[in-house]
């Protein structure tokens, strides 16, 4: 039995229901688990609303799968690996922290599930960094797999147009670890990890070593650069060790920019993105050999900060972000 309520099924969907009443069968007879006993406390049932897709749950998820890097870390640091039977999309490597728990869960795919292998796998939760996961080509509408026993829940960063969206900020991150430990009943270890994560963002902010210094966040593309803007979690990070984003008037989380804007900010240091699609080391490399960009200030010093991508998204890696960049500046010693 699923643990959320859901409405009564329409009949479009009853067909594929059918396919996999087989396999839901031959569970029926297992003992319950663990996560299983845990679902029963009191604590429920619960509703929680997210992105605009309301789910009550009576019992705590058994089968979740977490889709794309930032959703599995939030699943691990609560302590929820119990709860999921597979993972999918990483964008460079989870944190040391969580490589233990992690090894231990299935790896289901490079990316966003279908539809028919949630099905398959008959997952009850389906937890995804980015909206994209729930494409009419992926696992589709929210709704429609909330009638399929399949409940759901997306980063609230992606959940509007980055256009339109208001700036990150930690009190965002810990909504959606807030949410997820609601859904999960982890409250206890929810309150646990955000007090010692501020405790780390205090430390960082008190620190300021970026202060003085202008930076210019290169994410991927040599044509135009994109970059970190106003409102994402660069932005965040950038904040948090004190510095200024060179594109911090530019709306949105991320965007495009003419390098000759780059040219004219001059940015005294660069934080490059370093992910399997755009490394680091490709990022200055064309920095270095372009003849115009090689005169950069950041460029000539060497002035670099390098960033897993999985710290520079909005998540539980961002307070890692914000660390590790406030020790690399330290480390750079430049002048202010």
């Amino acid at each position: 039995m699923s643990p959320f309520r859901r409405t009564t099924l329409p009949t479009r969907v009853l067909a594929t229901l059918l396919l996999s009443s087989v396999a839901l069968a031959a569970c029926a007879g297992a003992p319950e688990s663990d996560a299983s006993a845990a679902a029963a406390s009191d604590h429920y049932p619960v509703t929680v609303e997210n992105c605009g897709v309301q789910i009550t749950y009576d019992a705590a998820p058994s089968r979740a799968v977490s889709i794309f890097q930032g959703a599995t870390e939030v699943m691990l640091s609560l302590g929820l690996q119990d709860h999921m039977i597979g993972t999918t999309g990483l964008d460079d490597a989870v944190a040391d922290r969580w490589k233990e728990p992690y090894d231990a869960i299935d790896v289901l795919g490079d990316g966003a599930l279908s539809r028919e292998e949630l099905l398959k796998h008959e997952s009850d939760f389906a937890y995804a960094s980015y909206i994209s996961a729930f494409d009419a080509d992926k696992a589709g509408d929210r709704d429609e797999l909330k009638d399929l026993g399949v409940a759901s829940y997306v980063s609230e960063s992606s959940c509007i147009e980055r256009k339109d969206q208001t700036p990150a900020s930690f009190d965002k991150i810990w909504k959606e670890v807030g949410d997820i430990a609601t859904i999960f009943d982890a409250e206890k270890a929810a309150r646990s990890y955000i007090a010692d994560e501020k405790k780390r963002i205090a430390d960082i902010s008190a620190e300021q070593a970026g202060e003085g210094l202008t930076v210019f966040w290169y994410d991927s593309e040599t044509k135009s650069p994109y970059t970190g803007a106003g409102t994402g979690a660069p932005q965040l990070i950038i904040e948090t060790v004190g510095a200024t984003n060179a594109f911090a008037d530019v709306k949105g989380t991320w965007d495009y920019v003419p390098w000759e804007d780059v040219v004219d900010a001059d940015p005294d240091v660069i934080v490059l993105a370093d992910a399997e699609w755009s490394t680091a080391k490709e990022k200055i490399d064309f920095l270095r050999k372009d003849p115009a960009l090689s005169r950069l200030t950041a460029v000539r010093s060497g002035a670099f900060v390098t960033l897993p991508f999985s710290e520079t998204t909005p998540g539980v890696r961002v307070v890692d972000g914000a660390q590790h960049m406030s020790e690399q500046l330290e480390a750079l010693d430049l002048d202010r």
